[in-house]
């Protein structure tokens, strides 16, 4: 079973190299770098189809993946890592924020610890449970000081086949764009279609905003 599962993940990660060839490059984004925040329970492995096809699509901009194992009740762990986003987010580079899953909780917790925010050209947000009040999710929110919203122009995106964070808690309030994508949620980390109508979003939308 395991070498039948190993040979299946080969061939949709050859499958997804060629389809990569095909897809359009853009070498003069409007940003000089990408952050994406991974959401709870990651590894080293979390987001890897993410990191692969933003280095094929964006081959001049800096891409920082931020990984970290934490759940959500891990009061130090999570404190430590939005020190570390608040860090990485301080430099002076005009940049793309995309969170995925709770990471978007992270990427607002952290942009309200920036002294200056003019340098992050939009936020986006992949099934982030925003209006979320279970699950732990509601005390989270009070113990990280997450805001209902930021200062930075929002885009979010949801999945209409989403168990994990329904539909409806995706759109942030005071989000510029939501946008619904026929998917569940890990789907946005797992899809190549997905990962891919994600990015057209974003590049059709990053820049009407500011």
């Amino acid at each position: 079973m395991k070498i039948v599962k190993n040979l299946f993940t080969h061939v949709i990660a050859i499958k997804d190299g060629i389809m990569g060839l095909f897809d359009a490059k853009y070498p003069n984004p409007p940003f000089d770098r990408i952050v994406f925040i991974c959401g709870i329970s990651a590894n080293k492995y979390s987001l890897i189809k993410w990191d692969k096809m933003l280095n094929r699509l964006f081959p001049n901009t800096e891409i920082i993946i931020m990984r970290k194992y934490y759940l959500y009740t891990q009061e130090k762990n999570v404190n430590l890592f939005i020190e570390n986003i608040v860090k990485t987010l301080s430099e002076n580079k005009k940049t793309l924020l995309i969170g995925y899953s709770f990471g978007g909780m992270l990427a607002k917790a952290s942009i309200c610890k920036l002294r200056n925010i003019e340098h992050i050209l939009c936020l986006v947000t992949l099934a982030t449970p925003h209006k979320m009040c279970n699950f732990g999710v509601k005390k989270a929110i009070k113990d990280f000081s997450i805001p209902e919203s930021v200062d930075v122009p929002t885009i979010t995106i949801g999945g209409n086949l989403d168990a994990i964070v329904p539909l409806k808690y995706s759109k942030m309030k005071g989000s510029v764009s939501h946008f619904v994508l026929p998917c569940t949620h890990l789907a946005f980390v797992h899809i190549r279609k997905t990962r891919k109508e994600v990015v057209d979003i974003i590049m059709h939308n990053c820049t009407k905003y500011k």
